[in-house]
């Protein structure tokens, strides 16, 4: 009622400018929604896109460990060096450890951290002699795989060889003063599980013969040729390849970082914002942590172990039944940032169209309502029958004018249907009004609709990426071990069925050490890529050609023929592989060691013919290198 008893002049301003600000209002409030919601689906995409690159390079990490150990066990290398050890062991007096550690430890020259430079202590002994064969073996095999260090332990417990050398060397873990440690409890769950390709996995913890740094230990069996049990292979596992893997910042913002955690809620690795090490320092108590730990993986807003709001992804990621939290976390306030200063300009637009509209309103209702006002006296004098009244605005052009002439030609008779056309007038302008409005909304949230279709097609070939780099040699393009075995598998599976056989190549390449340390590891990598293409070129379409480490290859030929047929092309390889590399106008001359495992003769999945190739290929090796031969 109060509205209705206003006059024109006052009503005109307050509705037009309140129907402008609702509007603008409303149509600020929708898009901040909209965007609001886009960017958190898209940061949510992108961060479990992060997560699962993550999660797959730490797979292939983890096979590739397993697989190592699984292969170095059951290597002639392993095998002789621990029967050697073995025997020389009981050598050492009534005490091994004291002399042991007297010649390798308080008597090495070299300074704590480097005691794996000296190859054999000067006493003469028989231990020192195998020492010095074996040592420098080992000790390159754990500086090419990063390892912190490699164990070889009798079958009662006796640490016969470490390669670091550090205060658990030449000690029993059944008895001696680590014997409470998860290295003893990694030899005796090796020992109490004999067989073959066994791993006991155990979680990173502080290592006090490691001077207190976080250590974890895996570890299996070795058996000799006739398969009896002689003792136990483990390795240290260091927390810096851990570091390399989670502590990559592509994609990751300003705020962003990956991490994992273990059951005990401490890190595993460091955080990003941290400046000292927070490996099983900093405590990670946070709802999405323990859903990964219970095996839930999603995306949700929490706040973190620093007490910020952040969206975080979580995964549970297990090996050999240990279970950590592997977590990919931004910070809110950075996923929103574009939003709150889309909010803010909305805001200051709002303000400066309130004012204009205001001042516009005005204007225009007290041009509109002066010559109502006027018309209206008019009117009221024509009700009381004063004919001769001057109708005002007689010489507009406009609907006014239009009411005036009426007014003139029916000043007595048609007032009501003048009165219903000015209605109907207004009404017209109301509706075409609404429609514009409506058309403008459409065309904003249509647009919204592109810009989110096309930050969906970014993702999804950013996830194709990250599957591809997750699958394949960074450096030579080719498959990975991971793909290699599942594509062997599936030819397998294809030969048992077609009753067909399917070789396996071992392929170590001879002389590459040498072309790296005198001509420098780029040239190193040009020789590996060479090599790559020229094993591409000597096999079908159907075959696969995969790099699985440093300077070895697998070759796996499906759906293959007889043994002439598979040394045809073990003898193509060879001979592609031995023709000279051009290096800046500098050649490069290289060979191939190929083993031969054949299905189902040799084996009948995937890990049986990869040992016996390697086997084969080892054999190789040792009678000259740069030819091939079959296990069998």
């Amino acid at each position: 009622m109060l509205f209705r008893d206003l006059k024109i002049p006052t009503k005109y301003p307050i509705v037009i400018v309140a129907l402008a600000l609702l509007a603008a209002i409303t149509t600020g409030i929708v898009a901040n929604t909209h965007s609001d919601r886009g960017m958190r689906a898209a940061a949510a995409s992108k961060l479990l896109a992060l997560l699962e690159s993550r999660k797959g390079t730490l797979d292939i990490y983890f096979t590739m460990i397993s697989e190592d150990l699984r292969i170095l066990a059951s290597s002639p290398l392993v095998i002789d060096a621990l029967r050697k050890f073995k025997g020389t062991w009981n050598d050492q007096g009534e005490i091994p450890k004291d002399r042991l550690q007297r010649l390798y430890i308080t008597n090495n020259p070299h300074p704590i951290g480097k005691k794996e430079k000296l190859d054999a202590a000067n006493d003469g002994s028989d231990y020192s002699m195998t020492h010095e064969k074996y040592h420098p073996i080992f000790r390159r095999i754990l500086h090419e795989r990063g390892y912190h260090d490699i164990f070889l332990f009798d079958n009662d417990g006796n640490l016969v060889y470490t390669v670091t050398k550090e205060l658990d060397y030449a000690t029993n873990m059944m008895s001696g003063q680590w014997k409470d440690t998860d290295l003893a409890k990694a030899f005796r769950t090796a020992r109490d599980n004999p067989e073959p390709g066994f791993l006991a996995f155990f979680d990173f913890r502080s290592y006090e013969p490691s001077y207190g740094k976080p250590a974890s230990f895996i570890s299996t069996p070795v058996f000799d040729e006739k398969s009896v049990f002689i003792g136990v292979l483990a390795y240290q596992m260091p927390s810096g390849r851990l570091n390399a893997i989670m502590n990559v910042t592509a994609g990751m913002g300003e705020t962003g970082e990956t991490y994992v955690v273990g059951k005990d809620l401490l890190m595993r690795s460091d955080s990003r914002f941290s400046e000292s090490s927070t490996i099983l320092k900093t405590h990670v108590d946070t709802v999405t942590v323990h859903k990964a730990l219970n095996g839930e993986t999603g995306v949700e807003v929490s706040l973190d172990y620093r007490g910020v709001t952040v969206m975080s992804a979580y995964a549970p990621q297990d090996f050999l039944g240990v279970r950590w939290a592997i977590m990919a976390e931004v910070d809110e306030s950075e996923i929103l940032a574009p939003v709150f200063k889309t909010r803010d300009a909305m805001v200051i637009s709002v303000a400066v169209i309130a004012v204009l509209i205001t001042i516009i309103g005005y204007f225009l209702a007290m041009s509109l309502s002066r010559p109502l006002v006027n018309m209206t006296k008019a009117m009221v004098k024509l009700a009381r029958r004063e004919i001769k009244v001057k109708i005002p605005s007689l010489h507009w052009r406009d609907e006014l004018g239009d009411m005036a002439s009426a007014m003139q030609v029916f000043q007595e008779n048609d007032v009501k249907r003048i009165q219903d056309e000015k209605n109907l007038l207004l009404s017209e302008e109301t509706l075409k009004y609404q429609v514009v409005e409506l058309r403008d909304r459409e065309d904003r949230l249509e647009a919204q609709a592109v810009e989110m279709a096309a930050l969906s097609e970014g993702l999804k070939e950013a996830k194709e990426k990250m599957e591809h780099l997750a699958n394949h040699d960074a450096l030579t393009g080719l498959p990975s071990l991971r793909l290699c075995n599942d594509r062997l598998e599936s030819a397998l599976t294809i030969g048992r069925r077609k009753n067909c056989q399917t070789a396996v190549l071992f392929i170590d390449l001879d002389g590459f050490k040498a072309v790296n340390d005198s001509m420098g590891h780029e040239a190193g990598d040009q020789v590996l890529k060479g090599v790559a293409e020229r094993l591409k070129s000597s096999i079908r379409e159907v075959d696969t050609a995969a790099r699985i480490g440093g300077d070895e290859f697998l070759v796996v030929l499906p759906e293959t023929g007889d043994k002439y047929g598979i040394a045809k092309v073990a003898k193509k390889i060879i001979g592609k592989i031995s023709e000279p590399f051009i290096i800046d106008d500098t050649q490069a001359r290289i060979g191939a060691s190929i083993g031969i495992a054949i299905s189902p003769a040799d084996g009948t999945n995937a890990d049986e013919l990869l040992r016996c190739a390697d086997e084969s290929m080892y054999i190789i090796k040792k009678r000259g290198k740069n030819n091939y031969g079959f296990y069998s």
